[in-house]
């Protein structure tokens, strides 16, 4: 993991979403932010687009587990996985983190809060066989 830091901060009276999820993305599978897809900005649409962008780099998404399973997942990528919560900033879209083995391990805001309570995590994994051939 290679902890990369959100660039876009949420705004919502602006309606500016911020780019953590991104950021996370990029962290996990050792990328710069720039070769991941705002998905931010692609409305409620984006995940096929997420499908897509996954598959290209040989990992696969396996759904959103439950708040319950989030501290046991013991997968992900090289065991690590986006956990999505309650911002400590009050953003009604939540914030989306790094965990490993249940804990916070990388956060991209920069003061490192977290999340409040957890609403989900990301089941990505790698994929078994390519699915690009």
């Amino acid at each position: 993991m290679i902890p990369i830091y959100q660039t876009i901060i949420s705004d919502e009276s602006k309606g500016i979403h911020g780019n953590c999820f991104p950021s996370c993305l990029a962290s996990i599978m050792h990328l710069s932010l720039d070769q991941v897809p705002a998905f931010q900005t692609m409305g409620t649409n984006w995940f096929p687009s997420l499908w897509d962008f996954l598959i290209k780099y040989s990992y696969e998404f396996h759904g959103t587990g439950r708040k319950e399973n989030a501290l046991t997942y013991d997968k992900g990528i090289d065991g690590y996985y986006i956990v999505n919560g309650s911002s400590p900033r009050g953003f009604r879209r939540g914030h989306s983190v790094v965990y490993k083995n249940g804990k916070l391990v990388h956060d991209p805001y920069l003061t490192g809060n977290g999340v409040i309570d957890i609403w989900s995590f990301f089941m990505i994994e790698p994929c078994p066989r390519s699915l690009t051939e």
